[in-house]
């Protein structure tokens, strides 16, 4: 049996989820500078994650998934997917994102 894993944001989808709900908030761009420092080994991933979501404190549901309901595919990805499906390759999507994003 094969398989073939994939990240989720930035990977397969076009955007990151943290984004988008940051977007949702006005603090996109303060994420962005948190992801950043991450990326760089300033700061750990926990910590990363930390900051990030304090920054979304407040965030109502509603609000959250308008953010949810702006996740796109990359060009290809479902082709890809099903290709490998077809050819009997089990596949997972891995993230360390939210979950919700992947589900729809």
């Amino acid at each position: 049996m094969s398989l073939a894993a994939f990240d989720f944001d930035g990977t397969l989808s076009e955007s990151e989820m943290t984004v988008l709900l940051g977007q949702q908030c006005g603090v996109a761009d303060r994420m962005a500078e948190i992801t950043e420092r991450a990326m760089n080994d300033e700061i750990g991933y926990a910590e990363s994650l930390r900051e990030r979501v304090s920054l979304l404190e407040g965030l109502s549901l509603d609000r959250a998934e308008d953010a949810f309901a702006e996740v796109r595919l990359r060009e290809g990805a479902v082709e890809v997917l099903d290709g490998l499906a077809d050819a009997g390759v089990r596949t997972a999507i891995l993230t360390g994102g939210f979950e919700r994003g992947v589900d729809r």
